[in-house]
């Protein structure tokens, strides 16, 4: 299914935007990536939006003001889509992982994938907007 993933650029790798540490993944436009193990064990898979419109507001609205520079748009290609998402958290012990925003909702039209493979950039965010 057609989806729309905003990744961050790191050492110019695709990374997940606000992930870090085990929990971060790697994406690609050869192959389908997926969750951590220990992740998908707890329910959470990488994110994406359904809507470009969405995507676009989310990085409007919420993040270009903080983060700005090095991240990107991207068609992509979900497999496995998840409306139903759990709770938005902080850590799980796990994996001890870190998510910006905790106790926030999920942005407008977030879904979740068991798998991603990125298709075709839309946008390199090189500069706060």
């Amino acid at each position: 299914m057609k989806i729309y993933k905003i990744i961050r650029v790191e050492n110019r790798k695709r990374v997940s935007c606000f992930l870090n540490g085990a929990a971060k993944i790697s994406y690609s436009t050869k192959k389908y990536v997926r969750a951590p193990y220990w992740l998908e064990k707890y329910g959470y898979y990488p994110t994406a939006f359904l809507r470009l419109k969405d995507a676009r507001e989310f990085w409007t609205n919420d993040v270009s003001s903080i983060f700005g520079a090095g991240f990107e748009l991207w068609e992509a290609d979900g497999i496995g889509i998840k409306r139903k998402l759990p709770n938005r958290c902080d850590e799980i012990k796990a994996g001890g992982w870190s998510f910006l925003g905790t106790g926030l909702p999920w942005p407008p039209g977030t879904i979740m994938a068991e798998k991603i493979k990125l298709i075709r950039r839309i946008e390199k965010w090189r500069k706060k907007l």
